[in-house]
């Protein structure tokens, strides 16, 4: 009997052994298959993040930044009006939302710096100066993160302007 029971150990040692290693298989194919599923996850919000941008609504906030652009804020961030600092103010806002979204791990940081970094590269230089004179306000506020930081961390690879911005050139564009 003594056998028996030796012989009944050993086999429960195995199975525990069998089991163990097959749990350890199927816990590491749910962690890469939630894995992988979160990463489609946040490349669905980011691809949202996108939509966004390219919407109708956003199109025309895009198109007015770009106008006041060309037309001297790059220079004289002061020459804004209200309604202009408006629409600035939600493009550059726009950017501080992609950055927490990647910040936090929701967004693909890579998805988002492959679509937002051509623009980024534009209007960080662009906007820096009406960016910057906001952020000395921002101290009152107390805020964690600055105005405009996801704009300026999206540009990579900032432009050099003079060719596009009529005030850098002293004179018209070839736009």
């Amino acid at each position: 009997m003594s056998a028996s029971l030796d012989a009944l150990a050993k086999l429960t040692g195995i199975v525990a052994a069998i089991a163990a290693v097959v749990g350890g298989f199927f816990a590491l194919w749910s962690y890469q298959q939630e894995n992988e599923k979160r990463l489609d996850d946040k490349k669905k919000a980011t691809l949202q993040f996108v939509q966004m941008f390219n919407s109708d609504e956003f199109l025309g906030i895009r198109m007015k930044t770009l106008n006041y652009i060309d037309n001297g804020i790059t220079c004289d961030p002061s020459i804004a009006i209200n309604s202009d600092r408006l629409n600035i103010f939600a493009y550059v806002d726009f950017f501080d939302s992609v950055k927490i979204c990647v910040d936090q791990n929701v967004c693909d940081k890579d998805s988002a710096q492959e679509f937002f970094e051509r623009y980024a590269n534009y209007h960080w230089p662009a906007l820096k100066k009406h960016i910057l004179q906001n952020r000395k306000h921002e101290k009152e506020f107390g805020v964690r993160t600055p105005y405009g930081s996801g704009l300026e961390k999206m540009a990579a690879t900032p432009v050099d302007l003079k060719p596009f911005v009529k005030c850098l050139q002293g004179g018209e564009t070839s736009r």
